[in-house]
């Protein structure tokens, strides 16, 4: 069904992808049906049917939105959020485009919001870790009630509940696209591109570029006749490298060279992507291995 929606609103997926039950992470992937060589067109997405700052003020809301919202902090005992007005203006964006005349509409309430269960996440950070995780989920859930009402004043009603699903899927599936900052302001939601899962490995490249670029880009795919340039930019996923039949499509979602003490943070995983990567598991049971023989020692 995925497939079928993301076509009616002229988005190109390669026919080889497929949405598959990725038994080692107990969800849903994007995996290639047959080889697919190094550069290929995996995706080509219109700039239009994604949601991003830029795309929020320029929206039929977007004055509104514009003057309204602000940069918002929150803290609740120990634990403290600063949401950003880029970040809301997203989220608020993504709600609205979940209205049934909006082009996104079908997709966004077609996504599942995937997590790990409570009691998974609760063994794995411990209780101390897991009261500040509902702490902040708590300051969120605030902050989008508030935001409720600053848009209600301003003439924009949105369901609360639209809200909270709008923020829990931006705040998963988000990027920060090479290039896009002109175009999109900061991180976006993009079809399709939500739907790739995390990998310690990237084989995928994702890029914004001009419609004229994604012509040659298409021709070498066999794929041109999907993208028009009467829309001015595209989103592009492409192979970063030769992919074999059944390997999944996958990039890091925090890059542990660039923001080392952000991969390394648990809660950090657990409250943004709802789940705990592999690495992450390894290194809190090498923790508690640790804890436990020097608990040992001092007897």
């Amino acid at each position: 069904m995925w497939r079928q929606i993301l076509t009616k609103a002229g988005v190109y997926v390669n026919p080889t992808i497929q949405r598959l039950h990725i038994a080692a992470k107990d969800c849903q992937g994007l995996v290639c049906s047959d080889a697919i060589v190094d550069g290929e067109v995996i995706a080509a997405i219109p700039f239009w049917y994604c949601t991003s700052p830029i795309i929020s003020l320029a929206s039929p809301w977007g004055k509104q939105l514009g003057t309204h919202l602000s940069d918002v902090y929150y803290r609740i005992d120990e634990a403290q959020v600063d949401f950003s007005k880029e970040s809301l203006l997203t989220v608020v964006l993504t709600a609205l485009s979940m209205e049934p005349h909006c082009i996104l509409a079908n997709y966004l309430n077609f996504l599942p919001i995937e997590r790990e269960s409570e009691f998974s996440l609760r063994n794995k950070l411990g209780d101390a870790m897991m009261q500040k995780l509902h702490h902040i989920q708590k300051i969120n859930d605030d902050i989008m009630k508030d935001t409720q009402i600053v848009l209600r004043y301003c003439g924009v009603n949105v369901e609360l509940d639209r809200l909270r699903r709008a923020h829990a899927l931006c705040e998963s599936r988000c990027v920060d696209i090479p290039f896009s900052e002109e175009v999109f302001g900061g991180p976006a939601f993009v079809p399709f591109v939500d739907l790739i899962n995390h990998g310690d490995t990237q084989n995928i490249t994702v890029l914004l570029t001009f419609s004229d670029d994604a012509v040659q880009r298409a021709k070498r795919s066999s794929c041109a006749n999907m993208i028009s340039t009467k829309t001015p930019f595209y989103v592009m996923v492409l192979a970063a490298c030769s992919l074999s039949c059944d390997e999944e499509l996958t990039y890091p979602y925090v890059d542990p060279n660039e923001e080392a003490l952000l991969y390394q943070n648990p809660l950090y995983w657990a409250l943004r992507f709802h789940f705990l990567p592999y690495s992450i598991e390894e290194r809190i049971k090498l923790l508690g291995e640790e804890k436990s023989v020097m608990r040992k020692g001092k007897k």
